[in-house]
């Protein structure tokens, strides 16, 4: 870093907020010209702010599951969304993962009909989050371990005062 910067900046701490404003602005705007080949005239660039990290993040993994998904039949039906259930694969409008409909079909040997009366959903999202399953199976898997894992821990840190109460009684 040069002196002559070193020397600027108690001058600069001392800028009313307005004027350290202005100051961005001029050296954003000298630094577009000298980049014009990154810069296009016209286009928009956002700029980041912690006020908009949880939308742009949102968007951001709209966007990836856009690239993962791809023209699968199981795009109309299953859905990512940030803040809902924990941003898991799921059948749109529904709170119910992929995960859920996996480990209800396949560990508890639940039919397809039956799935679709209990929770009033349709074929097409059951097939559907079972053809997101398989496509997905060991991020899926692991991922669930690693959230059972995570309770069981809790469970150990936090013992049930129920469940000590009726061993006393035993």
């Amino acid at each position: 870093m040069s002196t002559e910067l070193v020397q600027l900046f108690p001058t600069l701490r001392e800028l009313k907020r307005a004027e350290k404003l202005y100051l961005i602005q001029f050296l954003v705007s000298s630094l577009a010209q000298e980049e014009t080949e990154l810069l296009q005239a016209g286009v928009a660039y956002p700029v980041w702010s912690p006020y908009d990290a949880f939308n742009a993040a949102d968007v951001m993994l709209k966007a990836l599951d856009e690239a993962k998904l791809g023209d699968h039949a199981y795009d109309r039906h299953i859905v990512i969304t940030l803040g809902t259930r924990g941003g898991k694969p799921r059948v749109a409008g529904r709170r119910i993962t992929v995960a859920d409909i996996a480990t209800w079909y396949l560990q508890q040997n639940r039919s397809v009909p039956e799935l679709v009366q209990e929770f009033d959903l349709t074929h097409a999202q059951i097939h559907a989050a079972l053809a997101y399953y398989y496509d997905h199976r060991a991020e899926i898997d692991q991922r669930e371990a690693a959230d059972l894992a995570a309770a069981e821990a809790i469970k150990q840190q936090h013992p049930s005062k129920l469940q000590a109460k009726l061993s006393q009684r035993g």
